[in-house]
């Protein structure tokens, strides 16, 4: 009997003898086909998709310049689609690699599909889409029937996929009381200076305004532009000028303009529109997340208007030891300087003050020992850090551990674990039902306790374990490669031999054992001090909205 294909993890897939295409589900005991690549594949296999990014932008640029009737450079275009396309691209030729690794013949059911649209509406919501098992079972048929292999046996059934939150395609009520009130600061706005989105909290960004001499102001549609999708698309055939080199980029040119987004096709004008309508070309701007999110204030940093200003891109994140993230490799093109990061020799990058380490505070009354979870996705991709099915072993280490600890009395009255959303993953509810503790908790987010914590142990290496680091006693607990940099590599030898760094469970068990009663005696004994030094030498020791404030100044001459 040929084994059964799930390409997505949908009920209707599901037969007698069962083969995953990926560890969609944490639960699952069914054998499946993910690879776990090592850092140099992986290296390799990112090196390759910057390279199609490159090759992709310069036809889209061809591309949509015809169809909307401009002239824009690649820059221009990069800044407006890169996001979107490098993320696409990687998802895509994820899944392609992963039906090429199937060698034997297996049955796939062919559900009804001609009813599924997509196409997201803008960034945001191509995110919320490649979280659903719609749309990758969508493009991993589309990529299934294209491919030059015969060991695919399509069995066509009368299940029909189709999309499931049609709201998001809606536009959203207007808020007259935020529309007012931004009519009336729009009147105070700075034609030297646009903050928004930088990773502070109102308050901070209030006094972060008024310490650079100006009234606060934000545009409202960056955040949220209320536009409805046309019912019609235009033809959207394949991307005749690409040249491809392989199969897999023949198949990508010729399905790829169905999944670009309607913010940069249909409603490109409307939103160009909106932008102009604006009329406003501030000389400074500083952003962190909106040149990632926002699909207008992309456009509108593209406008030929603002080609002659400076896009000051503050780092949202605490990527200190970890190599370069898609995010950052686009960071360095499209900005002036990039702020709140640590790059050697890189002239562009400038290494001050962190609006994400603001707010911090260190507190002797800690009692929480806490484990923050990992942040990720259900379906693969190419990021910095384990695949997702690798974080199926993540998973299984906090369960482990957590048992362990429920046999200390001491150590279980302390502990709480805090899941993350996972970008798909309900973890919440697994580990309720796996658990059944009233130690798991559902916070907004986790730095809303670290400064309760005795003990933080974190499951990634990111922006909430260099938090961590400068508040408390912190232990890194991994599972896999985090493609460490250079600079944090030298240190890792350190940090394991003194407990700071851990990839088995039982050895973290034992060593809470013996910190738990007085952990800042560990955290602040001479070896523990040298290398939190050490590993915490090239970020700011003042991070404070005063900090931020006065670099502010020095960058636009205030």
């Amino acid at each position: 009997m040929l084994k059964n294909l799930i390409l997505a993890d949908l009920k209707f897939e599901y037969k007698e003898q069962n083969l995953l295409l990926e560890k969609f589900s944490i639960e699952n005991k069914y054998k499946y086909i993910g690879f776990n690549l090592n850092s140099k594949k992986k290296s390799k296999a990112r090196n390759y998709l910057i390279n199609l990014f490159k090759r992709l932008n310069l036809s889209l640029t061809y591309h949509l310049n015809d169809i909307h009737e401009l002239n824009y450079s690649r820059l221009q275009w990069q800044k407006i689609t890169y996001s979107w396309l490098f993320r696409f691209i990687c998802n895509y030729y994820d899944r392609y690699l992963l039906l090429k690794k199937i060698h034997k013949k297996v049955v796939v059911s062919e559900a009804v599909t001609k009813n599924f649209n997509p196409t997201p509406k803008d960034y945001s919501n191509f995110i919320d889409l490649s979280y659903s098992k719609n749309w990758n079972y969508f493009i991993i048929l589309e990529i299934l029937k294209n491919l030059n292999k015969n060991n695919f046996k399509l069995k066509k059934i009368k299940k029909k996929i189709i999309n499931t939150k049609l709201i998001s395609y809606l536009p959203q009520k207007e808020n007259n009381f935020k529309n007012k009130a931004q009519n009336i600061l729009s009147k105070f706005k700075n034609d030297n200076l646009f903050i928004q989105g930088i990773g502070v909290q109102k308050v901070d960004l209030i006094k972060l305004y008024l310490k650079l001499g100006f009234i606060p102001f934000k545009i409202n549609e960056f955040e949220k532009y209320n536009y409805s999708i046309p019912k019609n698309k235009k033809k959207r055939r394949g991307l005749n000028k690409f040249k491809t080199t392989n199969e897999f980029e023949v198949i990508l040119a010729k399905n790829i303009l169905k999944h670009i987004p309607y913010s940069y096709y249909e409603n490109f004008k409307e939103l160009l529109d909106v932008s102009k309508n604006l009329n406003y070309s501030p000389k400074n701007i500083f952003t962190g997340q909106l040149h990632i999110n926002s699909d207008l204030f992309k456009i509108w940093i593209s406008t030929p208007e603002m080609n002659n200003k400076n896009l000051f891109i503050m780092s949202h994140g605490g990527n200190e030891f970890t190599n370069k993230s898609m995010e950052l490799i686009n960071e360095l093109v499209i900005s002036k300087k990039l702020l709140s990061i640590y790059q050697k020799k890189n002239k562009k990058t400038i290494n001050c003050s962190r609006t994400y380490l603001t707010n911090l505070n260190f507190k002797n009354k800690k009692k929480n020992i806490i484990l923050i979870d990992i942040e990720r996705p259900i379906y693969n991709d190419f990021r910095i850090g384990p695949s997702s099915a690798q974080i199926v072993k993540s998973f299984n280490q906090n369960l482990n551990l957590i048992n362990l600890i429920k046999k200390n009395k001491l150590i279980f009255k302390k502990f709480l674990l805090i899941p993350y959303k996972n970008e798909g993953y309900d973890s919440f509810k697994f580990y309720k039902k796996k658990i059944n503790s009233s130690r798991i908790i559902k916070p907004k987010t986790a730095l809303s306790f670290i400064n309760r914590n005795s003990i933080s142990i974190c499951k990634y290496p990111f922006t909430i374990y260099l938090q961590s680091l400068l508040v408390c006693p912190t232990i890194l607990f991994i599972s896999g490669d985090w493609e460490f940099n250079n600079y944090f590599k030298k240190n890792k030898k350190n940090l394991e031999k003194n407990n700071m760094l851990f990839y088995d469970e039982k050895k973290l068990y034992k060593h809470l054992e013996l910190i738990q009663a007085n952990p800042l005696k560990w955290w602040n004994s001479e070896k523990i001090l040298k290398i939190r030094k050490e590993i915490l030498k090239n970020v700011p020791k003042k991070n404070s909205v005063n900090d931020i404030a006065n670099q502010m100044k020095k960058l636009i001459n205030v």
